[in-house]
């Protein structure tokens, strides 16, 4: 009996001690989870989402990636495929393409070879820019070349080659500088910071006490959400204890009156066997006294 009464008693401290947990999780949740917006609050150079989806962003050209991938050796290893259809030293014979000398800078079209229409007509400076989107592609830059190259797709292999190009001029021109990404603003830059209005009376010292007070109330707000939050969560583990403390006592309760049961028919059967036992001596004694009577 003793024995489940005590299995009851760490049962019920195991249970309260879960229930404690729980309601601690809740509590440290509340004060850790912040419902942060899912966007921006403002931006207003952003397009509608509806307008972006499906469009990749080109980023301007060059990228600092470009720039770094410009490798004069690896460059010229990739010229060696060209070479059956270009020479490159100054005053160098015209083969299937023109001559390449100082081409970096040079106006398209612009030397005594046989363009095509569509190349004598392109009016450009093969800058790197236009460079680059040439060999990505020949024939879709320039409609109707007469290039057979088909064009390479890797930025960083172009990058070499346009460098290797460069290279190809007693005065190559000045190397390109990455372009900056949209929306980004130069670090010793102020444009795009808008100063009060003349006759405003709010300065930016009012503004930033603004933001401050606004963040202090949000902290406080926060704060008392916490300690209602932590204040409920003790009064629930309160009241869970205190059921499981009436449990006990009932089970506590239960356990006596059985045990108080057990104890009074225990009682009963002892008084039955010792009027059995009474019974049967008077019997043996009856018995002895017969037979001593017929002895006799």
């Amino acid at each position: 009996m003793a024995g489940n009464l005590t299995f009851n008693k760490y049962a019920a401290a195991i249970l309260a001690t879960a229930l404690g947990f729980m309601i601690i999780k809740d509590i440290s949740h509340g004060m850790m989870n912040v419902d942060a917006p899912k966007g921006l609050a403002y931006c207003g150079d952003c397009k509608p989402k509806d307008e972006d989806k499906g469009k990749e962003k080109e980023l301007p050209f060059p990228q600092a990636d470009w720039i770094a991938a410009m490798d004069v050796e690896k460059g010229e290893k990739y010229f060696a495929a060209c070479s059956t259809c270009h020479t490159v030293n100054a005053g160098g014979d015209n083969l299937q393409g023109p001559n390449l000398w100082n081409v970096v800078g040079r106006k398209a079209g612009s030397i005594n070879y046989s363009y095509s229409s569509g190349m004598a007509g392109m009016g450009i400076d093969w800058g790197y820019e236009e460079l680059d989107k040439f060999l990505t592609r020949p024939a879709k830059y320039v409609k109707g070349t007469k290039m057979g190259y088909g064009g390479e797709k890797k930025p960083a292999k172009r990058a070499a080659l346009i460098a290797y190009l460069r290279s190809l001029s007693d005065a190559p021109v000045a190397l390109p500088v990455a372009a900056a990404a949209p929306g980004a603003v130069p670090a010793d830059s102020v444009e795009g910071i808008s100063a009060p209005a003349e006759g405003d009376t709010t300065t930016t010292i009012e503004v930033i006490k603004d933001k401050m007070d606004g963040a202090a109330d949000t902290m406080a707000s926060g704060s008392e959400t916490v300690v209602e939050k932590a204040a409920d969560g003790a009064e629930a583990v309160m009241d869970k204890a205190g059921d499981v403390a009436t449990d006990i006592k009932d089970s506590a309760g239960a356990m006596a009156d059985k045990v108080a049961d057990g104890a009074g028919d225990a009682v009963d059967a002892v008084k039955d066997g010792a009027e059995t036992v009474k019974d049967g001596a008077g019997k043996l004694l009856d018995k002895a006294k017969d037979a001593v009577g017929a002895d006799e």
